[in-house]
């Protein structure tokens, strides 16, 4: 038996916000994420011990890696390996990775050398990002290698602009 009267529902109804449409439900993560920074350049976005980020500065950082590793000649969903300690760099590279059309494969520094290994292995990762030698035992697995910390001069020479890539809802990362 219905609660309210029907004029009562309707009223409740009205309150209620719009349901999103589908094109909303389509938006990718990195546009929500640069709208965000548009919207709030100068708000904190992250804070991490004593480094504290922007929406505009965590937004350049990611996009000078996205273009750094579409220069090592990465295409749409290619998979990208991040072996970092949860962090704000963790956090660059994974938006870094989602602007430049690509997978994310999560590798946990943590985990024993041969796991991650097979990770790898099997994931095809293109790229393995890390810091410092966090990653020393995975090295001889990837093709590719990007060492944050002793690239960061060459990383923070690309563009801080949004990489205009192609992405959508239907590839490989989503």
């Amino acid at each position: 038996l219905p609660l309210l009267d029907a004029d009562r529902a309707k009223a409740l109804k009205a309150l209620a916000p719009a349901a999103p449409s589908d094109r909303d439900r389509a938006q990718c993560l990195h546009r929500t994420f640069e709208a965000q920074a548009r919207a709030r350049p100068n708000a904190i976005a992250l804070s991490d011990g004593d480094v504290r980020l922007t929406y505009g500065e965590l937004n350049a950082r990611a996009n000078r890696l996205a273009h750094y590793l579409l220069r090592h000649g990465v295409e749409a969903q290619t998979p990208i390996a991040i072996c970092l300690p949860r962090s704000w760099r963790m956090l660059v590279a994974m938006l870094a990775v989602v602007k430049a059309g690509c997978a994310y494969v999560p590798i946990a520094p943590e985990a024993p050398v041969e796991r991650n290994a097979f990770i790898l292995e099997d994931s095809r990762a293109a790229l393995l990002v890390t810091a410092g030698d966090i990653a020393d035992g995975l090295k001889r697995v990837c093709p590719g290698v990007v060492e944050l910390e002793a690239e960061d001069d060459a990383i923070g020479g690309c563009p801080a602009s949004n990489p205009d890539m192609p992405v959508s809802v239907d590839q490989l990362l989503y």
